[in-house]
């Protein structure tokens, strides 16, 4: 494949560089030998409720991780959702291309304490205002949840407009599947 255009670089060490798939196809992975292929559509439906989830970190780091897959496959089974994810070494979402600014909600997902000065970045980055205080109507909903907020959200009541504390909560509260909630 072409690295110029953005696409996969693909060594025997796997994805040495995040891909931004072209409009409209399906973003293909290249993992060692193995090829995967995620059919992850790059609009949704007219109406769909859009999120990006964004590990703040290497793609490589975020693929491995199962909180970064949980929600992503919760979000993305939700009827009227499409998913995206987001890591801290592509410009915009794997699977679109486009900007976290552009979605509706923004959840990251949050391993290590060490990543939130990162995922600040980010947000930044994207031109969503860090404070959830200076956050308008028209700017996406930004959603913590991960081990490290779960063991101490503090530093992050400043920045985030909902945190959860276990993700059992999310699916328990049922909030991501009230209509109109977003």
């Amino acid at each position: 494949m072409r690295a110029n255009d953005k696409t996969y670089q693909v060594d025997r060490r796997g994805v040495s560089e995040c891909a931004t798939p072209q409009s409209g196809r399906a973003a293909d992975l290249f993992t060692g030998s193995e090829r995967i292929l995620e059919a992850v559509p790059v609009t949704g439906e007219p109406g769909a409720v859009t999120y990006a989830v964004l590990y703040p970190n290497r793609h490589a780091v975020g693929m491995a991780n199962l909180g970064l897959q949980t929600v992503a496959g919760l979000l993305a089974g939700l009827p009227g959702a499409l998913c995206h994810r987001a890591f801290a070494d592509c410009d915009g979402t794997l699977e679109a291309g486009r900007g976290l600014g552009e979605y509706h909600v923004v959840a990251l997902t949050l391993s290590f304490e060490g990543d939130y000065p990162e995922a600040l970045r980010q947000l930044a980055r994207a031109g969503i205002p860090l404070r959830s205080d200076q956050r308008s109507v028209r700017d996406p909903l930004v959603v913590v949840g991960g081990v490290a907020p779960t063991l101490n959200p503090e530093p992050l009541a400043p920045f985030a407009d909902v945190v959860f504390l276990d993700i059992t909560k999310m699916e328990t509260l049922g909030l991501a599947a009230i209509p109109g909630m977003f």
